[in-house]
């Protein structure tokens, strides 16, 4: 019975996980800071440097 709880338990860990990275994701919220200038790690912060270099 215990097994079960604790599987539970996890499952509901990760759908509350997914639920806020989704729900951040659809706002637009990131977790590199948005520094793109010094950055250049994901593919966002390249758009956004080439964006700015060219206009």
């Amino acid at each position: 019975m215990s097994t079960i709880l604790v599987l539970l338990g996890v499952c509901i860990l990760i759908a509350a996980a997914a639920f806020i990275l989704r729900r951040d994701k659809k706002q637009g919220k990131s977790s590199c800071g948005g520094n793109c200038a010094s950055c250049g790690a994901c593919h966002r912060c390249a758009e956004n440097a080439e964006s700015k270099q060219a206009g």
